[in-house]
């Protein structure tokens, strides 16, 4: 969908802004339309954006992007550009949004907090920083990261795959904690379903 829509937009004269978290993150997306295109990272920036046609200016949100990260951003695009347009707020990643939430949630409690993915990785970071308690948390990518020193004199145990986990890498991680005795796993997760809700008749439809 992004990908047409920034295309559509780049056709038809529009300056595109692509709400992302980095150049690379959204280096497809800017290819649609290179001459069209400008990178905006954040509200501030938003703010102060500058374009040759302002009544012709759209946004596209790069895939993954959390609801919440995005909605600022444009919050701020749509003050300083009242023609912005772009697709229905619907279309946002709830999906992410539900995943930082769902880790926050498994991690209260826990005695320790792994995230399973590449540590350079934006969504690990992400998931990292919403587990709780913070200074227990640690992001892997391999079953030999996970040592007795850091799930020592631990009982409970949040494993958080963010979208770079090596496969298999969480069952082989629950295989080993086995070998520490009897374990229960609990699955948790967050489910956001958006949907429009049209406006009230005030006379009989």
């Amino acid at each position: 969908m992004s990908l047409e829509d920034t295309r559509m937009y780049a056709r038809r004269g529009d300056t595109v802004v692509l709400v992302g978290e980095s150049e690379a993150a959204v280096a497809a997306l800017k290819a649609e339309g290179p001459d069209h295109t400008v990178i905006v990272r954040s509200a501030v920036e938003a703010a102060a954006l500058d374009v040759p046609r302002p009544e012709r200016i759209s946004f596209v949100v790069q895939p993954g992007l959390p609801a919440e990260e995005a909605m600022p951003v444009l919050a701020a695009l749509r003050e300083r550009f009242p023609l912005l347009r772009g697709h229905h707020f619907d279309a946002l990643c709830h999906r992410s949004s539900d995943r930082t939430a769902a880790a926050s949630v498994a991690s209260t409690g826990a005695d320790v907090a792994l995230v399973l993915g590449e540590p350079a990785d934006a969504d690990s970071a992400r998931l990292a920083r919403a587990c709780l308690p913070a200074h227990r948390t640690r992001i892997v990518d391999r079953l030999d990261q996970v040592g007795p020193g850091l799930i020592e004199s631990a009982t409970t145990i949040a494993l958080v795959p963010a979208r770079t986990a090596p496969a298999r890498l969480a069952s082989a991680v629950e295989r080993a904690l086995t070998g520490l005795g009897p374990l229960t796993v609990i699955s948790r997760s967050v489910s956001s379903r958006p949907g429009i809700l049209r406006p009230a008749c005030e006379t009989p439809c």
